[in-house]
């Protein structure tokens, strides 16, 4: 779903590439300018200078790329780089937390999937992956929980779908919606038998008659705002009383602690961290009873999201700070607005990209294909979930208009259609309320149209040893070896 993209390579790595100090001959440049690869070993390579070559080696954790152009960073994650036969690898050269100098890895284990590490120069930065959604090791991306092989799906979400029998006319296709027993903004879809957490806007609230989100207030028993619902989760604040004193001149750098003087400061506990009133992004960490004013990284938040202890988080601020409003000055760079944070590229027909800064530098995200980069909650939604997201222009497809029909079931919900893609039998479009979602099939399946296409779909099953199908014109072949068209999906 949201894969780490890792443009900034160039700007972090680059000054750390290690030259072996020695020249790989003279005359040995194809050409003036460029890298090239050097036999057996797939984390050195050459690079070439005004004709000039110079062996050098990649940061521990990269590799050389070789297909590469001669004005990109050569050395990039082992996910996107074929060594072929070049098998030979520099030692590894771990940190404490950092099994390589660069490296991304999951920190939790199959029952908490959705935190890993940016290893960077050998220091460990901690991320959470959007609400509802576990890191893939094996693809580098925040992807749904049932998608990642080694998590516990059930346990992370802690839902499970209820046993029921099957819709005749779906089959497997079917898709029946829950909402969460913690909350009214939470809900699950239940995908062949396997929950997907989604989550409302702050003033709405799931309303399990109609299927949807909806005002908060509409809803029976949820008449209490989704954003109160959630401050009256959270423990309550500790006050600090300081002392006031005048402001100094020069004004000296921010602090949120600047208008307070002296060294006392009340530790509720002897060990921990403590919020400081009005402020979302200070705290009061407390060893043994002694306290010491401490900052988030610019752009994180602290939270107790855990329901544990407090942690400096990377949240959109007006989801995790309640009535903690105050924030530092931002730190903006070329690249980013803030040191941390997650903020959408692209216009209304192109959302589906952001930027993932990390200590000022930009690695450039995409969603998973078919949903939209969401700036309110910081995680990949459904097209029409998103405020500025134009689903049709995104998608490049519009539902047809077609007649309301009543539902085969109460939980089925109220108006679905399906349509195959064009462009790939292993995807397909539901129509909800005439708002297309890009869905897709499981593997070695085919999106096929029942007889009445109004009602859905189902999948067709494409064994590989079996004689081909025909599948909206796609053979087993093609399906294994399609190549989706570059757009924007």
């Amino acid at each position: 779903m949201i894969r780490i993209a890792l443009v900034f390579i160039a700007f972090v790595v680059y000054s750390n590439t290690q030259s072996t100090g020695r020249l790989a001959g003279t005359g040995s440049c194809p050409e003036k300018r460029g890298f090239y690869p050097i036999g057996g070993q797939c984390d050195a390579y050459i690079e070439c200078v005004d004709g000039v070559p110079q062996e050098r080696l990649c940061p521990d954790g990269l590799l050389f790329n070789e297909d590469t152009g001669p004005h990109a960073y050569p050395c990039q994650y082992p996910i996107d780089v074929d060594c072929r036969a070049r098998s030979s690898l520099q030692p590894a050269q771990p940190t404490e937390r950092c099994p390589h100098q660069y490296a991304y890895y999951r920190s939790g284990d199959s029952r908490d999937c959705g935190k890993f590490v940016n290893c960077a120069a050998g220091i460990a930065y901690d991320f959470n992956c959007p609400e509802g959604l576990a890191w893939n090791k094996d693809t580098y991306k925040c992807d749904w929980p049932d998608q990642v092989p080694d998590c516990d799906v059930e346990a992370f979400l802690g839902f499970s779908c209820p046993q029921i029998a099957k819709s005749p006319e779906l089959g497997d296709e079917e898709t029946r919606f829950y909402r969460s027993n913690a909350d009214c903004i939470h809900y699950f879809a239940c995908v062949n038998g396997r929950p997907r957490m989604f989550r409302c806007a702050d003033d709405q609230a799931y309303n399990v008659e109609t299927n949807q989100c909806e005002d908060a207030a509409n809803v029976t028993g949820c008449a209490l705002p989704p954003d109160a619902q959630y401050r009256q989760q959270q423990p309550k604040l500790v006050t600090v009383q300081y002392r006031q004193q005048p402001k100094p001149t020069p004004t000296p750098a921010f602090s949120p602690f600047s208008q307070f003087r002296g060294s006392h400061t009340l530790c509720p506990e002897p060990n921990g961290k403590f919020p400081v009133l009005d402020q979302c992004d200070a705290y009061i960490e407390c060893t043994d009873g002694v306290a010491e004013q401490k900052l988030c990284p610019e752009g994180m938040v602290l939270t107790n999201s855990s329901a544990i202890e407090w942690e400096c988080a990377l949240l959109p601020p007006h989801l995790a700070c309640g009535d903690r409003k105050k924030l530092q000055p931002p730190q903006p760079t070329e690249e980013c607005p803030h040191q941390f944070g997650l903020f959408r590229i692209g216009d209304a027909a192109h959302c589906g990209q952001y930027l993932n800064c990390a200590n000022g530098v930009a690695s450039v995200t995409n969603c998973s294909r078919g949903l939209a980069f969401n700036s309110e909650t910081w995680r990949c939604d459904w097209p029409d979930e998103v405020a500025d997201c134009d689903p049709e222009a995104y998608l490049e497809f519009t539902c047809p208009q077609v007649a309301r029909q009543a539902p085969l079931d109460p939980k089925d919900g109220d108006n679905i259609h399906y349509y195959p893609w064009e462009h790939d039998c292993r995807y397909y479009f539901a129509c909800v309320n005439s708002r297309p979602r890009l869905q897709t099939c499981g593997y070695c399946k085919c999106y096929h149209d029942l007889i009445d296409a109004d009602i859905g779909g189902a999948q067709a099953d494409l064994p590989i040893n079996a004689e081909a199908p025909e599948v909206k014109g796609f053979s087993v072949d093609e399906v294994l070896n399609i190549q989706v068209p570059k757009g924007r999906v």
